[in-house]
């Protein structure tokens, strides 16, 4: 497979960023395969996106599917 493919992988808590979240240790395991698979196979982009949890209903508005 040579064609460029792109993985997006979400997690939430996974990386400190203002350091007050809660972080998820079990959700960082996410980050070592996705610079791995990058650097394996130069066709395949593995972006990592840390999510904040939200409490409570999301206005429809917020979300977005591809």
């Amino acid at each position: 497979m040579t064609e460029p493919v792109t993985i997006h992988a979400f997690s939430a808590g996974a990386q400190a960023v203002c350091g007050l979240e809660e972080l998820r240790p079990a959700a960082a395991t996410l980050l070592g395969p996705c610079k791995v698979i990058s650097q394996e196979y130069p066709n395949i982009l593995c972006r990592a996106i840390d999510l904040e949890v939200m409490h409570g209903p999301v206005p429809a508005g917020d979300v977005r599917i591809e």
